[in-house]
This record gives C-alpha cells, sequence and structure tokens, in this order.
C-alpha cells in the first residue's frame, strides 16, 4: 500500500510520498541499477580493446637553393618561367605531402601490398580454409573499402598549424601492429616524395645542361652554373636523407593502455541507465496504482 496524504485527495503527490515510494520500492530499484551495472560490465568486457599508436612528425621544406633560384628566376625569360613554375611556395610542398600520406598511392597501395584485407575484415575472413567465407563479391570487401575504413576508423593526420607539426595516428586492437603500421606509412610516404625530387632534378639538370651547352652568352652561361649548383644541392639531400620530407620528432612508441572502449564509463553510464529505467518503472507503477485507488474511493463516496 502506499501512504495517502489525506482521505478527501488520495490521487495527490508530494515529496513525502515520492521518497516514501522509492523507499518501499528500493529493491526494485536496486535490481534494475544492478541488472544496468551487470549489462554494462558485459559490454565493456566484450567490446574489443582499442590502442592508439602516434608520431609528431615535422615537414621539411622541400626547397634546398631556393633562395639562389629565387633571385635568377626572373631574370632570363622562359628559362626563368620554368624555374619559378618549379620552385612553388613552402605552403605546396605541405599541402602535397600532407595529401601525399593520406593518398590511395600510400594508404591502399599499403593495404595492397601487405594483403590487410584479411586482417581488417576478419569477421568475413575463414582463417581456417584461408579464404572468405562468402564467394559473393557484394560480401568480399575490396581494397578500395579497405581504403575507405583505413582512413575513416583507423588512420588519422592532424596538422597543427601554429607549431607547424603533425600528429599522424593509428588506432587498431594489436598495439604492435599499430606501430608498424604507422611507422610503415611514414617511411612510404618518405620514399615516395623522395623518388620523385630525384627524378625532378635528374630532369632539371638534364634541361639546364642542354640549355648550356646551346648557349653563347657568358651571363646565361653562368645563371645555368647557379641553377645546376642548386639543383645538386637538392639532388643530393635527396638521395643521402632517410627522413626525406617527414621529419620525426616524437617518435611511436607501442601504446601500453587502450583508448577505448572506457570500461568504467560504459558500466557507470549502464548502472545510470538501469536506475533511471527503474525509476520510471516505479512512478509508473505507483501512478496506476493511486489512480486505481483514486477510483475507488470516488465509487465508495457516490454510494
Amino acid at each position: 500500500m502506499i501512504a495517502m496524504p489525506s482521505t478527501t485527495h488520495p490521487a495527490a503527490f508530494d515529496i513525502y510520498d515520492f521518497v516514501l515510494m522509492l523507499w518501499k520500492d528500493r529493491l526494485k530499484l536496486m535490481l534494475f541499477t544492478l541488472v544496468g551495472l551487470l549489462a554494462g560490465i558485459a559490454v565493456a568486457f566484450v567490446l574489443t580493446p582499442i590502442y592508439r599508436a602516434e608520431a609528431t612528425v615535422q615537414i621539411r621544406a622541400e626547397r634546398a637553393g631556393a633562395g639562389m633560384l629565387e633571385a635568377l628566376a626572373g631574370q632570363f625569360g622562359s628559362l626563368g618561367s620554368l624555374v619559378g613554375a618549379a620552385l612553388g611556395s613552402e605552403q605546396d610542398d605541405r599541402g602535397i605531402t600532407l595529401a601525399t600520406l593520406q593518398s590511395r598511392t600510400i594508404v591502399q597501395g599499403y593495404i595492397e601490398k601487405n594483403n590487410l584485407l584479411p586482417e581488417l575484415y576478419e569477421r568475413k575472413w575463414d582463417k581456417s580454409r584461408n579464404q572468405w567465407k562468402r564467394d559473393d563479391p557484394q560480401y568480399v570487401p575490396t581494397s578500395q573499402d579497405g581504403f575507405k575504413k583505413f582512413k575513416e576508423k583507423i588512420f588519422s593526420v592532424s596538422d597543427d598549424k601554429k607549431t607547424g607539426l603533425v600528429v599522424v595516428a593509428v588506432e587498431w586492437k594489436d598495439p604492435r601492429t599499430a606501430v608498424r603500421w604507422l611507422n610503415d606509412l611514414i617511411a612510404n610516404t618518405n620514399q615516395i616524395l623522395k623518388d620523385r625530387a630525384i627524378r625532378e632534378s635528374e630532369a632539371n639538370l638534364r634541361y639546364l645542361e642542354a640549355q648550356s651547352k646551346n648557349t653563347t652568352m657568358v651571363e646565361l652561361r653562368l645563371a645555368l652554373s647557379k641553377l645546376m649548383e642548386a639543383e645538386y644541392k637538392k639532388l643530393m639531400i635527396a638521395r643521402n636523407t632517410e627522413d626525406y620530407i617527414l621529419r620525426i620528432i616524437d617518435p611511436a612508441d607501442v601504446p601500453r593502455k587502450k583508448i577505448r572502449p572506457k570500461r568504467t564509463i560504459i558500466v557507470g553510464l549502464a548502472g545510470a541507465l538501469g536506475l533511471t529505467v527503474g525509476l520510471a518503472f516505479v512512478i509508473v507503477v505507483n501512478a496506476v496504482r493511486r489512480r486505481t485507488l483514486a477510483r475507488g474511493f470516488a465509487d465508495h463516496a457516490d454510494r
């Protein structure tokens, strides 16, 4: 039975009634809370732990000898225009580097080269038979699917424009694998940009050497010689620098603590949800009882 505040208004409800109601139904509230806590614990320990490996890198300016080239770029007509176009800007270099790091060439190429699709979609992969569980083109993931999943859920690049530093991160269930993938992606990006810079410098040198042979102007030959000197410097740096563009400031270390799931938070929220559901249940049940009692009282008064 529920305490009635008065005999004339059995449906009335005040703070005293509410506290009394909670006290009388405390076992139900405890039961709902316990069920919520147990469900939260189950979910928290069923979810796969995810670890985050990250490295802080600095983007080197791909502009060795740029000052000399810029000084000469406007002095010799079409040759100066060519050199000026080749120089670009530091901002262009930065944008190209970040775009390359996250490009299909790097990410999708890495997935294909290392056959990562079975690992990325392990629920669809039959390890015992070493094949996909279903031979259906709509079911089997493609390298494009892997690229999309990798960029959206696993791989991230954060550019801090104030410091000029870039944080590159990989989130995965195995911490050592996350570090390996991260280091490989950075190294592959450096290698591709390095090879590209070498090819461009070699092409520029061939062009400049040809122009030097075909001119008799002393000043122009001197300018070409200085341009070649700058290109040779760029070529030397590209060939002899391991971390050519992405210079690692803070290398990735094997993470020991997972970033998710946050088990304490999950369990706490689940317990709060259980308590909330219990409160709603108790309030509704008692409201129905009050209404029933009120009707009975009204019928009795009419008689």
